[in-house]
């Protein structure tokens, strides 16, 4: 995905914020935490003909993909979820290219892989001006020969690739798995050993979260938790939570999208046979997500309109402060809640399915509290994203390196992924 836009944007923890304490999420009115976020997330969708949008109203497809991938790894919003997915499928090639641009936008095909096959959709029959494509055929036809899938090198988009892949018919190429076996640290003496960098094959100078967790997923969505580079980055994303539960990554901070992303692995990976107990791990981690995420409680000076109610900050310095998400290069709320979410996933080893669940109720505050309800038959308008997460054809954050990605995004486009 494309590099988020952090100018200007504080991060960091909260000042005077005490370490969070081992116990569950905060149960808030109306349901957990994970709850609120879907509901909220879902209207945001509902009220943009299901496709996530930039502050500059461009069309955010990295965002759209993080959305369908958490609201059914969450277990609700099957309805959402598939007219989410329509119209990615119908936006086709403005999303992931013409044919000769498939070596540029590999990872933008397998993040429409992942989302038309949550939804129960054909990525073999994608319909186009052309006639139709066969997306498994476009990513299968553009791992070279060392097993790199795509014309630039990246390990989270590599990793998006592979989760796709994974859905196919057709069996993997091995050598896609061996081309990530030289990109984790190696050398025990540095603390980013069992991560994995972003730019260089072996560096321990750039190892990051994001990258780290996304491989993680991929192997366990691949069946390919017996790999020897799979306990280690089990092991190096425990090590790296900091003592407020969060994820940081190399480029900022601890924040929720990071948070969420590790947890998304990390609750994938917990039913590994050999592995450390991960129950603690994860449960610190969805407190952090709930301390940055908009409630009933709101401090004097910052501020939680109604229409926020639910939504997940990117960090506690933007929950926090009384600009909030509108601040000058804040990232957007919709950006960050679609990739926080994640930290709410049940655990499904495999590519999360869209179900028949709906949206759940949204947050609604007692009455005499300092917010307004924000129900989920509230039309809410959607809160103004202040980041302009991605160049107009390329896709925003989760997932470094590159054009494209991920939510993402991961998935993601939280960085730039070069597809």
């Amino acid at each position: 995905m494309a590099l988020i836009g952090l100018t200007g944007l504080a991060l960091g923890w909260v000042p005077g914020l005490a370490p969070l304490a081992d116990a569950a999420p905060t149960l808030t009115p109306g349901g957990t935490a994970g709850e609120s976020a879907a509901a909220w997330l879902g209207r945001q969708l509902a009220g943009q003909a299901g496709l996530a949008q930039t502050a500059q109203g461009r069309t955010d497809y990295p965002t759209t993909v993080a959305a369908i991938l958490g609201l059914a790894a969450a277990g609700v919003g099957a309805d959402q979820i598939r007219a989410s997915a329509a119209a990615l499928a119908q936006a086709g090639e403005a999303f992931i290219g013409s044919p000769a641009q498939i070596g540029l936008k590999t990872t933008a095909i397998a993040q429409l892989i992942l989302a038309m096959d949550t939804a129960g959709l054909d990525p073999t029959r994608l319909a186009t001006s052309d006639g139709t494509r066969d997306l498994y055929a476009d990513l299968a036809g553009a791992v070279r020969p060392d097993g790199q899938v795509g014309q630039y090198a990246s390990v989270t988009g590599q990793a998006v690739a592979i989760m796709a892949l994974s859905q196919s018919p057709q069996p993997m190429p091995g050598t896609v798995i061996q081309w990530l076996g030289a990109w984790p640290c190696a050398d025990a003496q540095q603390a980013g050993v069992g991560g994995f960098g972003l730019t260089v094959a072996g560096s321990c100078a750039d190892v990051d979260t994001d990258a780290t967790a996304l491989v993680v997923r991929a192997l366990v969505m691949a069946g390919l938790t017996a790999s020897p580079i799979f306990a280690p980055a089990v092991a190096y994303l425990v090590k790296v939570q900091d003592s407020f539960g969060g994820w940081p990554t190399a480029w900022a901070g601890v924040n929720a999208a990071s948070t969420g992303l590790a947890l998304w692995a990390l609750r994938s990976a917990s039913t590994v046979p050999g592995l450390p107990d991960l129950t603690l791990a994860i449960g610190r981690g969805e407190q952090y997500v709930a301390s940055v995420s908009y409630d009933c409680a709101v401090e004097p000076g910052a501020v939680a309109p109604a229409a926020t109610l639910g939504a997940i900050a990117y960090d506690g310095a933007i929950r926090h402060s009384p600009a909030g998400a509108s601040a000058p290069g804040a990232v957007g709320l919709t950006q960050s809640t679609a990739r926080a979410i994640l930290a709410y996933s049940r655990g499904d080893a495999g590519l999360p399915e869209a179900g028949s669940a709906g949206l759940p109720a949204g947050l609604t505050c007692p009455a005499g509290d300092s917010t307004a309800s924000a129900g989920s038959g509230d039309a809410a308008t959607p809160p103004a994203d202040s980041a302009d997460l991605a160049a107009a054809g390329a896709a925003p954050w989760l997932w470094a390196g590159g054009a494209l990605l991920v939510l993402v995004a991961a998935f993601f486009g939280w960085r730039r992924l070069r597809s």
